[in-house]
């Protein structure tokens, strides 16, 4: 296993990373930007509003790619176990 290796497998797990949480982050940045500005238009300074519909958005992602998720999550690992033999010889 030399450093190339490393960067791969490094380059792959970030590149996972990012597809998996994407979404749910987009989500949650989405619904806290309308419920700021909904707080701003009717004067509403409650900090726990926008909680329960950011949730509520990241549960409704998280479900929505939960097949797709465990898609790019074995791609990942099929990709380290063909890299095994190479990495370990």
């Amino acid at each position: 296993m030399n450093e190339g290796d490393v960067i791969k497998i490094m380059a792959l797990g970030a590149e996972a990373a990012l597809k998996l949480a994407g979404p749910p982050l987009i989500a949650a940045l989405v619904v806290g930007v309308a419920m700021s500005i909904f707080q701003a238009v009717f004067q509403v300074n409650d900090q726990s509003l926008p909680m329960v519909p950011k949730f509520l958005a990241i549960g409704g992602v998280l479900i929505a790619q939960a097949a797709w998720s465990l898609k790019v999550m074995s791609e990942l690992v099929q990709e380290l176990h063909r890299m095994l033999p190479g990495l370990l010889g």
